[in-house]
């Protein structure tokens, strides 16, 4: 079988991915603004032409920076609105402020499939090989275009550029379509609500909530910490009538 031919087992799989990647094409939702900002890019093409213009080198680092990049727009747009709490996790040494750790972050979070996870780490892994390599290498050298060869979303069922170059590209494209499409499509997390412990009602609330957590795991479990709520109640009560005494 010629190579990128896909089988009858994943052809559907391919032909969904490519009715998405022209949907992304010819909708508002393309590569959106907001991820070509990163680049200086005002439209895909551009930044497809920049890609094309680059060395073997240059093209893998900033492609690899770009979607670096992309998934911190999408944490950012998912992630409570507190930009200097945002700041101090992505930025700088936090703990986000990773290419690896943002993508397991977002797998995690639900936000990327785990063939998009895999094709990051992919693209990751090319870039540390440009960069640490001295030497003057290029997509052909045997272990880049062994991964650009394993690259999910470089996978097409039209005629395309079939260099590992080309793969590379192509991948990298239609993972930032999916990420702007993932930021477009996302819901950005609301503010936690404290429990104030004085109100008897929510207490009972939250210690509830713990033994239903509890039972989901282990059935005979009981309701060990509503009791305990009511002790917490009681003694509560008491402890403020003995202060009403002393008063």
């Amino acid at each position: 079988m010629p190579e990128d031919t896909p089988n009858q087992t994943d052809f559907a799989r391919l032909a969904f991915s490519e009715i998405v990647k022209l949907f992304l094409r010819h909708s508002n939702l393309d590569i959106g603004p907001a991820v070509l900002s990163l680049t200086g890019h005002s439209t895909t093409e551009e930044l497809q032409q920049t890609l094309s213009g680059e060395s073997d080198r240059g093209c893998t680092l900033m492609a690899a920076a770009f979607l670096d990049s992309a998934l911190g727009i999408l944490l950012r747009a998912i992630l409570l609105n507190r930009p200097q709490i945002l700041d101090e996790l992505l930025q700088g040494t936090g703990p986000l402020a990773t290419f690896s750790s943002r993508i397991e972050i977002a797998y995690v979070l639900g936000l990327i499939g785990p063939e998009v996870r895999r094709d990051l780490h992919m693209i990751r892994r090319i870039r540390n090989e440009f960069a640490h390599c001295a030497q003057g290498i290029t997509f052909e050298h045997g272990p880049i275009a062994s991964r650009c060869r394993e690259l999910c979303y470089a996978r097409t069922i039209f005629e395309a550029d079939q260099s590992s170059r080309g793969k590379f590209v192509r991948a990298v494209m239609s993972i930032a379509g999916y990420i702007t499409a993932r930021c477009q499509q996302s819901t950005r997390a609301s503010e936690g609500v404290d429990i104030d412990c004085t109100d008897e009602n929510r207490v009972r609330q939250f210690f509830q909530i713990l033994d239903t957590a509890v039972r989901s795991v282990n059935p005979d479990a009981g309701s060990v910490f509503s009791i305990r709520a009511e002790q917490l109640i009681e003694g509560r009560r008491q402890y403020k009538a003995t202060k009403r005494g002393d008063e």
